[in-house]
């Protein structure tokens, strides 16, 4: 509906320039044919050493507007009859209507088989003995592992596992995420299997991530919990979980915002947007975050504190967009001025390891919060998506990968979370644990997602 409203605009702007409809027509075809196919046309050359260089936007993008004027001067000055050339383009328009609505077809195909062989071959079975304790999920984005932090950072973040283990946590020594992608790690992990067909060197692309976001809406963990053994999910994520919808915005949350994000007029507003913006509006989108990360705090908190005696167990996921970029503060709970929340600042080390011990304080006192308030000894699980990755290409990869994994269960019995445990196999050794389940330990490994 968009994009018909969005043509039939071009179009009737063009004639107000031309005053002939073939000529208007043709026109808003070409704008479309940039708009959509700017980004693909022009990425074919990324991976050929000789014409590497038509990739770039410093090239691609000013040669594309001179081509743009050329046509628009052509069809301007032009006194021929463009009948035919208009009957050409309706032609190649509607073959490539059926192309892409077969493509389409056949991709949903492909798509359901890829989620198929994504699907568990194990079956999780009801436990009516079990006991059903509250479980919370608590995601921090791109916090640093133990041994990133000592390796890269030079920082000792002893005193926080210290103050986890006084709370009785245990401490997954040597945790790692499957995958360095936010989008990619969840998938993996909510469907406690490894994605399929992603290929030797995957480079991150819409369709994988249309892929995963539809892997964690129809996942098996909570389809579990909620079917099986009757619990409630809250989710405070920027994905959608069944029927219970994204909780805040992120640039992955949905469909259209991913394919949208291959479109010329996108990748111009993500160039040259922030020179363009007012003053306010460069605040609002770089406290965005902030306000988001808040209001994830604040329903994450209303659920803590929603301890019905006679309610259902519940399952709690929050995702926490920090120490993820950008650093709000320090590690005092100073706000950072707005002015050094720039892109130069995401590989700050000083200041993430800054906002991290922030982050912690933030943790220890929700940890707090909902054992506290629980009328049953809860489970918590501490966990990050993936470690800091705003570091060069010449780093070891293996630092993507090194994450955060803190968990606490009411009967202390941690066999299961053995050192080197990867996201994958997290809800595998928790279904094992609490609910008597059976289920395969994987064997953990890593794929880098290029960016």
């Amino acid at each position: 509906m968009y994009n018909t409203v969005f043509s039939i605009g071009l179009t009737l702007i063009a004639f107000l320039f031309y005053k002939n409809f073939q000529k208007a027509a043709i026109t808003a075809f070409t704008l479309i044919v940039v708009e959509f196919f700017f980004i693909n046309f022009f990425s074919l050359f990324r991976g050929n050493q000789i014409l590497q260089f038509l990739s770039r936007f410093s090239f691609s993008i000013p040669i594309t507007f001179v081509l743009i004027i050329f046509i628009l001067c052509i069809l301007k000055k032009t006194k021929r009859d463009l009948s035919r050339v208009s009957g050409y383009l309706n032609l190649l328009l509607v073959v490539l209507i059926i192309i892409d609505g077969v493509s389409i077809f056949n991709q949903s195909i492909q798509d359901d088989k890829r989620i198929a062989l994504t699907e568990m071959k194990q079956q999780l079975n009801k436990c009516d003995s079990c006991a059903k304790p509250d479980i919370y999920l608590i995601v921090v984005d791109e916090y640093a592992g133990e041994q990133q932090l000592i390796e890269y950072f030079k920082y000792d973040n002893s005193q926080f596992y210290s103050a986890l283990s006084q709370r009785d946590f245990h401490i997954v020594q040597h945790s790692k995420s499957n995958y360095n992608s936010t989008i990619y790690s969840m998938a993996s992990m909510f469907a406690m299997t490894y994605l399929s067909d992603l290929g030797s060197h995957p480079i991150e692309n819409y369709k994988d991530m249309l892929y995963c976001r539809a892997l964690v809406k129809k996942n098996n963990f909570t389809n579990f919990l909620e079917s099986k053994e009757g619990y409630n999910i809250f989710n405070y994520s920027f994905f959608d979980i069944g029927n219970k919808k994204r909780a805040t915005q992120n640039m992955f949350t949905t469909e259209r915002n991913i394919l949208s994000g291959i479109t010329l007029t996108n990748r111009l507003e993500y160039i040259f947007g922030a020179r363009l913006a007012s003053e306010k509006k460069l605040l609002e989108i770089k406290l965005q975050e902030k306000k988001e990360n808040e209001n994830l705090e604040y329903m994450l908190q209303q659920a803590i504190s929603n301890t019905q005696t006679n309610s259902k167990p519940k399952f709690v996921y929050t995702h926490f967009n920090m120490p993820h970029w950008p650093y709000y503060f320090d590690s005092t709970g100073i706000a950072i001025s707005p002015d050094k929340l720039t892109e130069a600042f995401k590989t700050d080390k000083s200041a993430y390891i800054q906002y991290l011990k922030y982050v912690n304080r933030k943790l220890l006192y929700l940890i707090d919060q909902i054992k506290q308030k629980s009328l049953n000894p809860p489970v918590i699980i501490l966990l990050s998506d993936h470690g800091f990755r705003q570091i060069s290409s010449e780093e070891n990869k293996d630092l993507y990968f090194m994450n955060l994994n803190a968990i606490l269960l009411p009967s202390k019995d941690y066999s299961q979370f053995k050192d080197g445990i990867s996201n994958v196999n997290e809800f595998r050794a928790l279904l094992n644990t609490i609910f008597n389940q059976n289920l395969t330990i994987l064997k953990d490994s890593t794929q880098y997602i290029k960016n």
